[in-house]
């Protein structure tokens, strides 16, 4: 029962006694009668205000809000190392162009690239990849996944070398699995292409599981 509530009860019950008292003016005959009335009228108050003045102990617990983990920035930069170390030269070799080409990304995004973003699967301008690099220049980049023996020859460059130019790139870089023919690296050396063969691409790799094993100790 809430203090309103007995506060009520106690205000009717005074009610009820005054009534009472005008009745036991109409008992003045029988002094005796009345005396019982008042005297269990009273008792019936006290032992109410006793009955009711103690409340049980109540104690609430205000629910423990549920705490929601938040994946932090690190965490991803993990997940994007473990999935780099995993693979090897030979394994890039055999994966599907447009995994290699998300692998790439990943790469260039562990290395230090402000951002990375694969290009549309068709109608591509000859990209596939779109990046901003640690200074804010702009850079196309181009995955080739060969075998060891298929070697980039001067014309894909050319290609490569007339998107940079369409898409106003500030310099590319050219990735392949495989390496580049001796046509292809005196053509790109006096471009803004950066070649990167098989060679340079598994230390790229290595630097990342070198980074990975930093991270883990965080």
């Amino acid at each position: 029962m809430t203090k309103n509530e007995r506060k009520g009860l106690l205000i009717g019950i005074g009610m009820f006694a005054f009534l009472i008292a005008n009745y036991i003016n109409e008992l003045i005959r029988e002094p005796m009668a009345a005396f019982f009335l008042v005297i269990m009228l009273i008792g019936l108050i006290i032992s109410f205000v006793i009955g009711t003045s103690t409340e049980p102990n109540q104690t609430y617990h205000k629910p423990v809000p549920k705490i929601i983990p938040i994946k932090r920035e690190y965490d991803i930069q993990k997940a994007r190392i473990r999935k780099v170390k995993r693979q090897k030269i030979e394994t890039l070799r055999r994966m599907d162009p447009y995994q290699f080409e998300e692998y790439v990304r990943d790469l260039l995004l562990l290395s230090g690239f402000k951002s990375a973003q694969c290009t549309s699967r068709s109608n591509d301008g000859g990209k596939d990849i779109i990046a901003i690099d640690e200074s804010g220049k702009r850079v196309f980049v181009e995955c080739k996944r060969h075998d060891e023996n298929n070697h980039i020859g001067r014309p894909l460059i050319q290609k490569f070398h007339s998107a940079l130019i369409d898409g106003k790139a500030d310099y590319g870089l050219f990735v392949t699995t495989s390496y580049f023919n001796k046509n292809a690296v005196k053509y790109a050396s006096d471009k803004q292409i950066k070649l990167i063969d098989a060679r340079r691409l598994a230390d790229m790799i290595e630097s990342i599981e070198l980074l990975g094993q930093k991270t883990e100790k965080i």
